[in-house]
């Protein structure tokens, strides 16, 4: 986790320092509401249309948005309108063999649940400088260097309603012109364009973009005041993010907004092991891990398997019976794609890969 993300999720006390910037015409919009183009929180200059991190303790990824509007109501309290976009593991069942980047995202569209959330201001954890690489000729194109240096790439789009993904750009995303949601060749407002402040070994991928492929998921509310937050396939009740005071120019200090806990009640439960298992076996995505330590735990199996294929995935240890053997431990791993599956077994079987206690893993079709 970086310093940045840390003192974030530590800071339980500390004022946050926060400034509106400027101002937005509420032409066509709600009127019991004022608009804005920017504002500073916690020293970042965060500008409408930039990339975000939604952080939510005790997840391995932060979840990461568009801001499409930002606005406080007459209650004085601080929205951000996110559509979001999705990792490949959200989406698995609906990739269908499709390949995608390690570092891809899919923006989300369409109409329905996963489209977008409207959150407290306070959740956004900071920037993501995400680049879209579409053909499309309404895209500018980015060069080299800036699909490089990125955090994550799309070039297409996961339909929340339809259940597809699409290489081909709607005209509007969620009542949004889509060149918004493109590459911005200058910034809405004299400034520093978007740079990400996350470090991306914590979000379990590389910033190039010539690694392994995997794929991305998405989702929307019903109701953009809706409690549902952006789901994730393993969110859990327990997720909530560190209250923090926030410290606004305009507010009193005695009077200090406070970062909320996000209600995950209304979140996409996890799906159950058995029906992923299922589903991982039908596309080749699941791989049977043995002779590995008995004592070892899913968790850890997991960190081994990044480790040592650079590659996220599920794992879970095969409970021992009477009949198990009492030295030879055994695991099953879900990878994202049956690529990444066939590159995990390769590897065992080319190369030697062993554990602290010098006994080699071998890895085969379950």
């Amino acid at each position: 986790m970086s310093d940045h993300i840390k003192g974030k999720a530590n800071a339980s006390s500390e004022n946050i320092e926060f400034k509106w910037g400027r101002k937005e015409q509420n032409d066509g919009k709600k009127h019991d509401r004022q608009y804005y183009r920017s504002f500073t929180y916690d020293g970042v200059d965060y500008f409408l249309y930039d990339s975000v991190y939604i952080w939510c303790e005790g997840q391995p990824e932060p979840y990461i948005g568009k801001l499409t509007e930002i606005y406080e109501t007459k209650h004085l309290e601080k929205k951000v309108k996110v559509v979001w976009y999705f990792h490949p593991t959200h989406v698995q069942r609906y990739l269908r063999g499709t390949h995608t980047l390690n570092n891809e995202l899919f923006l989300a569209s369409g109409v329905g649940e996963g489209l977008l959330n409207v959150n407290p201001l306070e959740t956004i954890a900071g920037k993501c400088d995400v680049v879209c690489t579409s053909k499309d000729k309404r895209n500018p194109q980015a060069s080299i260097e800036e699909v490089e240096m990125s955090d994550y790439v799309f070039y297409k789009t996961f339909d929340v309603e339809r259940l597809i993904l699409s290489e081909r750009f709607p005209d509007k995303i969620a009542g949004v012109e889509v060149g918004f949601f493109f590459n911005q060749r200058k910034h809405l407002e004299i400034g520093t364009p978007p740079k990400s402040n996350w470090n991306s070994k914590v979000a379990g991928k590389s910033i190039s973009s010539s690694k392994f492929e995997t794929g991305h998921c998405s989702t929307a509310v019903k109701d953009e005041e809706s409690d549902f937050r952006f789901p994730r396939a393993n969110a859990t009740d327990s997720c909530h993010l560190n209250k923090r005071k926030l410290q606004d120019s305009k507010v009193e200090p005695d009077k200090p907004t406070k970062r909320p806990k996000l209600d995950s009640s209304n979140w996409f439960k996890e799906q159950p092991w058995e029906e992923r298992m299922q589903i991982a076996n039908e596309t080749g995505s699941l791989v049977l891990l043995e002779n590995l330590d008995p004592s070892l735990t899913s968790l850890e199996v997991e960190d081994i398997v990044l480790d040592a294929f650079h590659k996220k995935a599920s794992a879970k240890m095969i409970q021992r019976n009477a009949y198990s053997s009492p030295y030879n431990g055994q695991a099953l791993v879900i990878f994202n794609s049956k690529d990444e599956a066939d590159f995990a077994i390769s590897e065992l079987k080319t190369r030697c890969l062993m554990l602290g206690d010098l006994r080699p893993i071998v890895g085969s079709r379950p």
